[in-house]
Order: structure tokens, then sequence, then C-alpha cells
């Protein structure tokens, strides 16, 4: 088991280590550990909340390494932990690298939004909160420290799309690996894709998208690093905009099959640039490769008014059958909810996909795929009322 995995500290009196974790009489008094040589020592812990108020299990944690090309800024973060004001919306020559410490609900249930407030102390006891973190000067010193702490050969990359805050990111990727029961280590890819409240939605999502080279380039430099100096089996995983990152990145890897699992979820990607120049690189970069699509993401619907070019995200019509690629038509029956995102974070807020993905990456794909119907070239996946999740459905 990861020694980096989510964790929780037991009854009264009790004394647990995990990782970097050490838990002493209460869930709140949990601090990182100060190496100094070989001999750790307990640093001081962050109180979140009063102790008379939290059960003893209401939180857990889990760590998630991270790399970042966003500009690095000092600034006041109010009443929030510094890093919640330290990335900037935009770029940077340099790549910081560190990990995070993320608490969040115990009990919450596999699929639940996993909310970040963007204003006051965060919450544990109802969002996912970072607490703790702490910087590398390189990817080596990231990767000392993932096979230090890490028991098991796993890591999961994760790329975030657009409208995406780095708290966020860090947020999803540890709600991703707590949900799909994954043991091996989580890292995610932050680049600045936020929008800036008060301006044109629309000319932040085509700035956003003019960005997409540079950071491809950082993005494929951070994988290869990562995974020649860790040797790990890698599942990669990106979203809407950062599935076009990836699939960029990727173009240069053709014919050179590398990663254990690629998985694109809700891919904002143009149709025919998919088919004439990127689909090689997403049939080379694993065995086979995952696509979740859904005709009824209305993010994406309104990503291809502004393109002007269908979104392979849309599960488009003259998908052709590729050997390498599944294609996941995720169709929603559950009754309607208000969904802020417009049914766009679907692959980690309901269940269905979320076990799906799950057993993709415990096997690497399969054909055919468990409890699904094929209609034409592609798998129908249907979300119904028995299939929700509680909160983010």
């Amino acid at each position: 088991m990861l020694a980096l995995a989510v964790g929780e500290c037991r009854a009264e009196g009790e004394r647990e280590t995990l990782g970097l974790q050490v838990c002493s009489v209460h869930p709140w008094d949990c601090g990182k550990l100060a190496f100094s040589g070989s001999t750790p020592k307990a640093v001081p812990s962050i109180r979140l909340v009063e102790p008379t108020s939290v059960p003893e299990t209401a939180i857990a944690y889990r760590l998630s390494l991270f790399v970042t090309n966003r500009r690095v800024e000092r600034k006041s973060a109010g009443r929030r932990p510094a890093i919640y004001k330290m990335f900037a919306s935009e770029l940077s020559s340099d790549l910081a690298i560190g990990w995070v410490k993320v608490a969040f609900p115990q009990h919450r249930q596999p699929g639940d939004r996993p909310f970040t407030a963007r204003d006051g102390m965060p919450n544990p006891l109802a969002e996912f909160a970072i607490v703790e973190h702490q910087f590398f000067g390189s990817v080596a010193e990231l990767v000392a420290f993932a096979s230090a702490n890490s028991g098991q050969n796993e890591s999961l990359i994760y790329v975030h799309g657009f409208q995406t805050r780095f708290e966020e990111a860090a947020a999803r990727t540890v709600q991703l690996a707590h949900d799909m029961s994954f043991s091996g280590i989580g890292l995610f890819f932050s680049w600045p894709s936020d929008a800036t409240l008060g301006r044109v939605w629309v000319n932040d999502y085509l700035n956003a998208r003019e960005l997409k080279e540079a950071t491809s380039e950082d993005l494929l430099a951070v994988v290869d690093s990562f995974m020649s100096l860790s040797r790990r089996r890698t599942h990669l995983i990106a979203h809407s905009m950062g599935a076009d990152l990836l699939l960029t990145a990727l173009k240069s890897r053709a014919n050179s099959t590398q990663y254990a699992t690629t998985i694109l979820a809700a891919p904002d990607v143009d149709m025919s640039v998919y088919r004439s120049e990127l689909k090689r690189g997403l049939e080379s970069a694993s065995a086979l490769s995952t696509i979740y699509c859904s005709a009824e993401d209305r993010a994406l619907s309104r990503a291809t008014s502004v393109n002007g070019e269908v979104r392979l995200g849309q599960c488009p019509a003259s998908w052709e059958t590729q050997q390498m690629v599944d294609l996941i038509h995720v169709v929603n029956k559950a009754p309607p909810w208000i969904d802020m995102t417009g049914w766009h974070s679907y692959f980690a807020e309901t269940r269905a996909v979320l076990a799906d993905m799950e057993q993709t990456l415990r096997t690497g794909g399969r054909t055919p795929r468990n409890g699904m119907q094929q209609v034409g070239g592609t798998w129908q996946l249907y979300h119904t009322a028995d299939t929700q999740t509680g909160t983010g459905r």
C-alpha cells in the first residue's frame, strides 16, 4: 500500500505513521515529517478546526506531487494558506515542483464533487483543502521523494483543462486517486488555464488555447523526466483542453508505446485535427487507450461554437473505429439537476465512469468493456439514477 495514500488518525492515544504524516491523538493534529539526515522529526501541525467539534475519524489525508508552469507570485491569501494565491494565471519559463497534502471529508461518497471554496479558511469537513506543501528544486528530487515514500511502482499523472485553478487540480487528482482506490502515487501538471473573473469568457478561452504549444512541451518534458528517472508504470488522464495538450505532446511519440494507460476525458479537441495530426500519437501511447465522450456535454457545445469545429469529446457520429482506442459514449439517463459544469465533469463525478476507469487502470483496458453495449464503433455506458453520486452525479 502506498505510503503517501489516504490515512486517518485512530482512537485517542494511538499513533500511526502514514508516509510523511504523523497522527497523534486527534485527526487535526497531524504534521509533516522534516528530515535531518536519516532521522525524521515532527514539525508542528496546522490546526484547521477546533478539536471539540470534530469526530475522531472525520478527516482523511492524501498527498499528491505537482509540477506547474504557472508564474509563482508572493501575495496575501487572506485567511487561506499562502499556496492558494501563489500561482498566477500566467505562464512562467520555469517549472515549480513539489507536493501538497490535501485533507477532505473521510466519509464522502465516490464521485462526490471535490468542492474547493474561493474564500475563507479551508474546511476539510466540507471541502478538499490543501493543508501543507513543499517545493523541490528538480524533477529528480521529486522522483527521489516518491521512491523513498511509495511502496507501489505505479503513478497517475493528471492534466486538467480550462478554467481550473491550482488548488482545484490538486483536489481533483486526490479525488480521482482516492475514488478509484489507486494505490500508487498521484501527480498533477497544472498550467495557467483559469479564466479571470470579470473578463469575456471567449477571450480567456482563446488565450488558454494559445498556450497549447508551449505548455505541451513542458508537459512532455515533465512526463519523460519522471518516467525515465522513476521507471514507474505510468497512467495518464487528461480532461477537456488538457487532452489537447497531451495529444499535442504525444505527436512526437508516435510508434512508441510507453504508458500503461492513456485516458482522455471529455476531450476539447478539434475532430479534424485529431484525425489528421493527433490520432497516431494516441494509438501508440498505450496498448489500449480510452476516450470518454458525451453528446450531452454542454461545455463542449460551447467550445464547438467558438472553434467552429465539432469536438472529439462530443461523440462525433463520424467516429472511425480505431484498433488501439476505445470510445466510450457516456449517456445521461438520470433525472436532470443543476450542474454548473454543463455535464463536463461526468468522468470524475459518476460512479459508473469511475468504476470503468478504475478497472482500466488495473487491466490496461479490455474489449469487450464490462457491462456495456457496443453500437457501431462506440461503447455505450448508461448513467442512471442508480449509478449517480451524492452531489456531483
